[in-house]
């Protein structure tokens, strides 16, 4: 997996140019886990997307994606500075479920709203954005 595949100049119309220059993976490290505790939590990240559940909290995921997503949603209070308690809620999803070629992230802080799925909605718009240019299977 790779943040940053290749940097691109802009085309004419302001779109996505020419390549400049391609960048290569680097592996950090390796997570050593069996393939049926992997299944596990494929199962889980999918069902956090399409589950049918009342507690189902990533249904945004796959509301209008083009592309199966699987993720996970989640909260973490945090302070400001004068030490008001916000809430940030977090977004991390991967595309296609059975297949993964992108994973994306989303911090949204301060949320005031933690019913309206905006971090899944943006890990979807991102993924459908991808998968426009990047026809993925």
């Amino acid at each position: 997996p790779r943040i940053v595949e290749g940097i691109y100049g802009n085309n004419d119309k302001g779109g996505l140019g020419d390549l400049i220059q391609q960048l290569q993976p680097t592996e950090m490290n390796k997570v050593n886990i069996s393939d049926s505790d992997m299944s596990v939590l494929h199962q889980g990240f999918y069902q956090v997307a399409h589950g049918t559940s009342g507690l189902t909290t990533g249904r945004a995921f796959s509301n209008g994606a083009l592309v199966s997503i699987s993720g996970k949603t989640g909260t973490a209070e945090s302070y400001v500075a004068d030490g008001q308690e916000a809430t940030n809620t977090n977004a991390v999803a991967y595309a296609p479920s059975d297949n993964p070629q992108i994973a994306v992230a989303v911090v949204f802080p301060h949320n005031t709203n933690l019913t309206n799925g905006v971090g899944p909605s943006i890990a979807r718009d991102i993924i459908n954005l991808y998968q426009k240019y990047h026809l993925m299977n």
